[in-house]
């Protein structure tokens, strides 16, 4: 099956999809979330990953502006966004429908926002409601015959939600949490998307920022209130200090080297992994991960994945 993407990184942009959402990372300046998607393609990505989610669709708004300035208005960048998790009005939350009619207006509303006439990859963002899973994949369905689309795929799904609807279309990727810090993925998705054909897309490679350069107890202790992290698990003790005896040992494992590098190139060598998903809100970001692209050998890659073991 002809895949929607092509560089082995995408660029990520939960982020750009600013303050004032549930899900948001505080605040963030257009001006940056344009230089970020810039900077990405100028290295190279060809793709981009989003969601109407991301900001109640600011994400998208952004994306499709950005590509607007490119020479040749962005040709040859590919976009990827989801359904799923639609808005109303003003409410503080979104929520989740997956009705033919409502994959329908998600649609037509990202285009719009995109300034496309076609989205090359659709997504499932989450499989919920589970009794409108199956309408909602149908729909998928038929928007590719229809030439809207140009591959249907899933994100957050279990095996069983792929079984269950390989049988009405073909599932062509699914998006996986997936980094040095969290492996579950490998027990039981990731054999299973190599035996079926399903290129997996790897989600939050650098763990929501834990493996980028400076990242501390005092970092994570400085995450603005309004920041989706300040209250998760993972930023707070103890699973905190547990990820960060581990990121030290990464670190003593990198010799030096930036270590969002080496966790890119690791994910890279995992056999299933497609690609990866990076996310960014500033080019200094980008360029810190793309810019030189590490090669790791066999033996390093051993060596990062029994430094990440708990």
């Amino acid at each position: 099956m002809s895949l929607p993407i092509g560089s082995r990184i995408g660029l990520g942009t939960w982020a750009i999809g600013g303050p004032g959402w549930r899900g948001g990372w505080g605040a963030q300046a257009d001006a940056d979330s344009l230089a970020a998607i810039h900077a990405a393609l100028d290295c190279g990505v060809d793709w981009i990953d989003t969601a109407p989610l991301y900001g109640r669709g600011h994400a998208e708004t952004l994306i499709g502006r950005a590509l607007a300035e490119r020479p040749g208005a962005g040709r040859g960048v590919r976009v990827a966004t989801k359904c799923g998790w639609p808005w109303a009005g003003r409410r503080a939350r979104p929520f989740a429908r997956l009705t033919a009619a409502s994959v329908r207006g998600e649609l037509h509303a990202s285009l719009r926002r995109l300034r496309a006439e076609r989205i090359d990859l659709y997504q499932i963002h989450h499989p919920r409601p589970p009794e409108q899973l199956a309408e909602g994949w149908g729909e998928l369905a038929r928007l590719r015959e229809r030439g809207l689309i140009g591959a249907c795929g899933l994100c957050n799904a279990t095996a069983a939600d792929i079984d269950r609807l390989r049988v009405i279309a073909p599932v062509a990727t699914l998006q996986v949490p997936y980094s040095l810090l969290r492996r579950e993925a490998e027990a039981e998705l990731l054999p299973y998307c190599r035996r079926r054909g399903i290129a997996v897309l790897a989600t939050s490679p650098l763990h929501s920022g834990m493996l980028a350069t400076g990242f501390d107890r005092a970092r994570a202790a400085r995450l603005p209130g309004d920041d989706w992290r300040r209250e998760h698990r993972d930023f707070r003790d103890p699973r905190l200090g547990a990820h960060l005896q581990v990121i030290e040992r990464l670190r003593s494992a990198a010799g030096g080297r930036p270590l969002a590098r080496l966790a890119l190139g690791w994910l890279l060598a995992q056999p299933g992994v497609h690609a990866a998903i990076l996310g960014a809100r500033r080019p200094q970001q980008v360029v810190e991960a793309l810019t030189p692209w590490p090669e790791l050998g066999a033996r390093e890659v051993a060596g990062l994945s029994a430094a990440s073991r708990r």
